[in-house]
């Protein structure tokens, strides 16, 4: 289903599948494979596949659901991020289960994390992992192994040569990663990965 904050109600659109044109989502509708779900220059939205299994769509963000299940009814998710940030989150899967996304030609498949993918053309992107690993799987079969620290950048279906590592602190200050890092401890009550322990200040006047 789809999830609209408040504040994002009216700046999301979906596209139904077999149709041609966006029409202004709504908080809790469902979704179907073939979707197209787009967010506006001040849009976010979250599509929940199932419990603490999401991908969460930054502004000016273009998302395609591609498949939820396959024939005996096994969580066979796959989404296509055409542009925008993406922050992919899923709880350990079984042998039967998977979790999938691509971006720029390049597959990223997951057997239990979260990453985060963000696109500034259909043909390239950027992956980044950020807990447990993410296998990525190019348009001519080659692979790599995303750690967490660690980003790959992707064109035309052609993985980098190696990832690059990134610290704690270079990771932090990516502020898409560290927003959806916290919403999922407060929303979701999922740990914070590398960020452990996580602290913050509010001053109340």
């Amino acid at each position: 289903k789809l999830a609209i904050k408040a504040a994002s109600l009216g700046h999301v659109q979906v596209e139904a599948s077999g149709t041609s044109s966006f029409q202004p989502g709504t908080d809790g509708e469902a979704l179907h494979v073939g979707d197209t779900v787009q967010t506006d220059s001040v849009g976010l939205a979250e599509i929940d596949y199932a419990a603490n299994t999401y991908t969460r769509l930054d502004v000016n963000t273009t998302f395609t659901i591609k498949k939820l299940t396959d024939n005996q009814g096994n969580r066979q998710i796959q989404g296509s991020l055409t542009s925008g940030q993406t922050w992919n989150r899923t709880v350990a899967l079984t042998q039967s289960e998977s979790f999938q996304q691509t971006g720029g030609g390049v597959t990223a498949a997951v057997a239990g994390t979260a990453f985060a993918v963000s696109c500034t053309s259909p043909t390239q992107c950027t992956f980044t992992g950020v807990v447990d690993n993410v296998t990525l799987t190019g348009s001519n079969g080659q692979t790599e192994t995303l750690n967490p620290l660690s980003q790959c950048v992707a064109t035309n279906g052609g993985l980098c040569a190696a990832p690059s590592q990134l610290t704690p602190d270079q990771l932090a200050l990516i502020q898409w990663i560290t927003q959806n890092v916290l919403l999922d401890f407060t929303e979701h009550g999922l740990g914070n990965g590398i960020f452990l322990p996580f602290s913050g200040t509010v001053q109340v006047n």
